[in-house]
């Protein structure tokens, strides 16, 4: 798990929970990930896999933002997977890819092989 997995205990349950707020009036993908990226911070592992899991069955019939589940992944430790969904992300035009330069949440994705040839393929540039 990447350092920014590890969790303090408490100190993101009132984050959640507003984040769950906002979640729960329809779930937007950008937000969800965050939600999922806090699961897991806040060492609720099953919750962030639950969120992700939902999110990947909708998807199947509505047009959920494939970001969320990218961040939801990469955070997971599972970079093979969030690579996947960020390549959807551009296949989608997906108008969030314009931060990802600056994305710290996806940082663990760019020493992956097949990165720099997602933000090519985006027109994006390329930090490390």
């Amino acid at each position: 798990m990447s350092s920014h997995g590890q969790s303090v205990p408490g100190k993101y349950e009132e984050g959640i929970a507003s984040i769950e707020k906002a979640v729960s009036q329809g779930l937007d993908g950008w937000w969800a990930g965050i939600l999922g990226s806090a699961y897991v911070l806040a060492g609720r592992r099953s919750d962030a896999l639950r969120l992700l899991s939902e999110m990947e069955e909708q998807r199947r019939g509505n047009y959920i933002s494939p970001i969320g589940m990218a961040t939801i992944a990469t955070t997971l430790g599972d970079l093979e997977r969030g690579l996947r969904w960020l390549k959807v992300a551009v296949e989608d035009h997906e108008g969030w890819m314009a931060f990802l330069p600056s994305a710290s949440y996806l940082r663990p994705l760019r020493s992956l092989p097949g990165f720099a040839e997602i933000m090519r393929s985006a027109n994006l540039p390329i930090y490390q």
